[in-house]
């Protein structure tokens, strides 16, 4: 399988998961918040720094990505602004 399908099957995962969570499902909403775990704090190191600030915003964006999951269409990329 090339690396473009494996993205867009990603892609598809993640719109189904989406969805999923949207209705209701915790266990989709977090296997997303998972899935994007690492990418999610790669940008808070790149934007504060290592330090213990990084786990604490990662956990923030994680809530707001909580609170705002009925507002994700299933087109929009998580990991890039989901906070």
């Amino acid at each position: 399988m090339s690396s473009g399908n494996v993205g867009e099957l990603a892609r598809v995962e993640d719109a189904a998961l989406t969805l999923a969570a949207q209705a209701g499902d915790v266990a989709s909403l977090g296997l997303l918040l998972e899935r994007h775990r690492a990418g999610m704090r790669a940008v808070a190191v790149s934007v504060l720094g290592p330090g213990p600030d990084v786990d604490d915003v990662v956990q923030d964006a994680a809530l707001a990505a909580l609170r705002r999951v009925g507002t994700y269409g299933t087109r929009r990329r998580w990991g890039r602004g989901c906070g």
